[in-house]
């Protein structure tokens, strides 16, 4: 009899494929929380929709204000909505028409007690003191400022030592006070436009994507005061797409097939990648992760993967984290959306104020595509969080019989565990198994042996409000 255990995930989280992947990996995860305890799987809370019909395109900027309210931009309109300061309240405030170019909305932030947007040649701001009301908003200044270059998709947003930084295609400009600098420094090569921004240490990070699909793009460091880079790397990936939220070190999402770099301090190197059916470099599966669609919970950065083509990937909120240093850094998928797809999903934003937990996407699985607000909900968990372990397949060419056992720290009334099973590369079966329930050894275990020549199995969960199981434990036994 030999058997396989599978435990510790936060040391593993997600495995390259279902046939190899680190110690403790397994091949898929979803909502399930890994880092709060070691050793234990606790389910996460389900994300629940706030906006109702409202919200109309896909928001790729927030702006969590320091009125207590949130600010959200769609990048295919010029409309601005708000989540009031009970945050559960959304409604339109603004629809800004530009005076040139497009009026997507494709940057902003808070600066000097103005809120601050960009569309495609154009800034835009208003006092933070008169955002609070819809009636208010009358008093936007529209096309405040231009933008010499212009962008149709890019005008990332950072503050850096008091300045207010912009990214405009092969250039950055400035807000330094009450004070415009189209150009803060000098440009790129006009191919290369600035994709994603972010402050390092006392200077500035940024990348770049070049038009047409090209394989290339530059990551660069810039001190904010000198005429010139103090580094850029050259990268053969199609842009760069988002800094993850560091401390003290950064991490760049580049391309479209799911690859993070490292940056340090000279230079950027391939770290990780999201595992998936990517299908090679020359594979149509793409996906990305959106510029703002990023935050840091607790320490550990997590971001919203979206879908391009393919569905290479699960799309919803990854973590890319660890408990402690003396932890290694693993991936795991921990919120699905409220619409409960994890395929043709885009995540726009990902942001948080306070404890709440907030994500903006749009929903392409019907033939309207749908878009919405979610927020954390505290009181209730994710129902239906499950892992898959890797394929068991030694010794592939005799019949094996699997039985399993999952043992658990909790297993509240009205909740349960689960068990699917994939036999000989073949499909998950439509109906799972009912576990029989050992009550004194705390597990959920198999009564008749599976038999097959290879077997994957999914353990399941089902959640009753606000309690959930929680596993610590799971043996697969085969002869």
């Amino acid at each position: 009899m030999q058997s396989i255990e599978i435990n510790n995930q936060v040391l593993g989280g997600l495995a390259d494929s279902k046939y190899l992947g680190i110690a403790n990996s397994v091949h898929k995860m979803v909502g399930f929380d890994l880092h709060s305890e070691p050793g234990v799987m606790k389910v996460n809370q389900a994300l629940v929709k706030i906006s109702g019909e409202l919200i109309d395109g896909l928001i790729k900027k927030a702006v969590p204000c320091s009125n207590g309210e949130i600010y959200l931009f769609s990048a295919d309109s010029g409309k601005i909505w708000r989540i009031k300061e009970d945050h559960t309240t959304v409604e339109l405030c603004y629809t800004t028409v530009a005076g040139a170019g497009e009026s997507k909305c494709l940057g902003a932030e808070e600066y000097n007690d103005y809120i601050i947007w960009a569309t495609e040649l154009r800034l835009h701001r208003i006092p933070i003191t008169n955002a609070e009301s819809e009636s208010t908003w009358t008093t936007v200044t529209l096309n405040w400022q231009t933008l010499t270059k212009g962008d149709k998709e890019y005008h990332p947003f950072d503050i850096q030592n008091d300045v207010l930084y912009i990214g405009d295609g092969p250039q950055l400009a400035q807000v330094d006070g009450d004070t415009f600098s189209a150009s803060a420094m000098n440009k790129w090569p006009e191919r290369h436009r600035v994709s994603a921004l972010q402050k390092y240490l006392t200077g500035l990070l940024f990348g770049t994507i070049v038009p047409s699909g090209i394989v290339s793009s530059l990551a660069a460091f810039w001190n904010t005061w000198s005429t010139n880079v103090s580094f850029a790397d050259d990268l053969p990936e199609n842009g760069i797409n988002s800094f993850l939220k560091m401390d003290n070190y950064a991490i760049a999402q580049c391309g479209k097939k799911g690859n993070f770099y490292s940056y340090n301090g000279s230079a950027m190197s391939l770290y990780k990648r999201i595992p998936g059916n990517w299908g090679g470099p020359f594979g149509a599966n793409q996906a990305i992760v959106h510029s703002d669609a990023n935050l840091n919970a607790g320490g550990i950065p997590m971001f919203g993967l979206s879908n391009i083509s393919g569905n290479p990937a699960d799309q919803g909120i990854y973590s890319l984290g660890h408990y402690s240093p003396e932890y290694p850094i693993v991936f795991s998928m921990e919120f699905v959306i409220s619409t409960g797809n994890v395929a043709n999903i885009e995540i726009g934003s990902v942001f948080m104020v306070g404890t709440d937990m907030f994500v903006a996407w749009k929903d392409s699985n019907d033939e309207t595509p749908i878009y919405g607000i979610d927020k954390l909900d505290k009181t209730a968990k994710f129902n239906g969080a499950y892992f898959d372990t890797r394929l068991i397949q030694s010794d592939r060419r005799n019949m094996k019989e699997f039985s399993v056992d999952v043992f658990y720290r909790s297993l509240p009334e009205n909740t349960d565990i689960l068990l699917n099973r994939k036999v000989n590369n073949g499909n998950w079966k439509e109906a799972p198994i009912q576990l029989i329930h050992d009550v004194n050894r705390k597990r959920k275990h198999t009564k008749v042996k599976i038999r097959g020549n290879d077997c994957q199995f999914r353990i399941i969960t089902s959640a009753d409000g606000n309690n959930a199981p929680e596993i610590d434990f799971c043996e697969i036994s085969f002869n």
